[in-house]
């Protein structure tokens, strides 16, 4: 991401702590105009796709994290699979 940031016009200074960034109000806000529902859509049909299994299990995990959905406690190997087992039904 420090590399983006440089081309975009940013310091070195900063470029090398993206935090300063993605904290900032302002990309609190570019990331709220996203609507959300395709990207997650499209992650689900990447899930759901048996022929890449790797591309598959990195959605799924991304679905979990981004709905905080990694149980405390549990194999995140069982949570995966109960989450598939959701998304069949």
């Amino acid at each position: 991401m420090g590399g983006a940031m440089i081309k975009a016009g940013y310091s070195a200074t900063v470029a090398a702590k993206p935090a300063l960034l993605t904290r900032s109000k302002g990309w609190q806000e570019l990331l709220a105009e996203i609507d959300d529902q395709p990207l997650l859509q499209r992650l689900r049909e990447i899930a759901m796709d048996r022929t890449d299994k790797r591309a598959a299990l990195q959605s799924i995990n991304t679905i979990l994290q981004l709905k905080d959905r990694f149980p405390a406690g549990k194999l995140k190997l069982l949570a995966v699979h109960q989450e598939l087992q959701g998304l069949e039904e």
